[in-house]
């Protein structure tokens, strides 16, 4: 009699056992099933914030126009009797430069354009014929910039417009010449340029503001309308 008892009993453990393990992996599935909704959801709201991103490539060269040589001079060694000095050269016998540059979209994403100008000053060593660079400041080099579409703010000119694919800048002309020579390097040939490097940025979603490093666009600079 006590043997059926217990076999009884153990029957009721081992179904008590099977019903909470049913009950634990409803539960389970019950979480499960509320869990991928909400994760689904989740991923779905990120993958719509990224198709608002435009898609597409920018790329904007920058073209510079180089006027020809003009005439040779030599600097007038007699007081009494100088030599004329043409438009292209200084009092000192040095030549004044200028060339056109602009900007070509070459890509299909509308972008914003900036540029910085950097005058150098080189001299040729006689013993190596390299050409080198040497410090240089506005003493040394005068530069001109203009141009009815571009601005200046800090260190950079901004073109005004929002380049559009396969279209130009306006130009933008620059000149320069030499003050005075360095001492340092007086009595070496030079040669002088005006280094123009050239920045692009996408114009929508404010993605200037990392390219360039900047919270607004300059005074003057057209505003991208999506």
């Amino acid at each position: 009699m006590n043997k059926k008892v217990d076999n009884s009993e153990n029957a009721t453990k081992r179904i008590s056992s099977r019903t909470i393990k049913l009950i634990i992996i409803g539960i389970l599935i019950a979480i499960l099933a509320i869990l991928v909704p909400v994760g689904y959801s989740l991923f779905s709201d990120t993958d719509n914030k990224d198709t608002n991103a435009r898609l597409g490539e920018i790329e904007v060269e920058l073209i510079e126009d180089w006027p020809k040589p003009g005439d040779e001079y030599t600097p007038p060694t007699d007081p009494e009797n100088p030599n004329p000095v043409p438009e292209t050269y200084n009092e000192y016998g040095i030549k004044k430069y200028s060339k056109q540059i602009h900007g070509h979209s070459k890509a299909e994403l509308d972008s914003y354009v900036r540029v910085r100008c950097i005058p150098i000053i080189e001299y040729k060593n006689p013993s190596t014929e390299e050409w080198i660079t040497v410090p240089v400041t506005q003493d040394n080099i005068i530069v001109n910039i203009t141009g009815d579409t571009w601005v200046n703010e800090g260190n950079y000119w901004y073109y005004t417009k929002v380049l559009k694919e396969n279209e130009n800048t306006d130009n933008m002309n620059i000149s320069w010449e030499v003050a005075q020579v360095p001492s340092e390097i007086a009595e070496y040939p030079i040669r002088t340029n005006v280094k123009v490097l050239l920045e692009y940025s996408q114009a929508s979603n404010d993605a200037w503001k990392n390219i360039f490093q900047i919270n607004e666009l300059p005074e003057g600079v057209e505003e991208y309308q999506e």
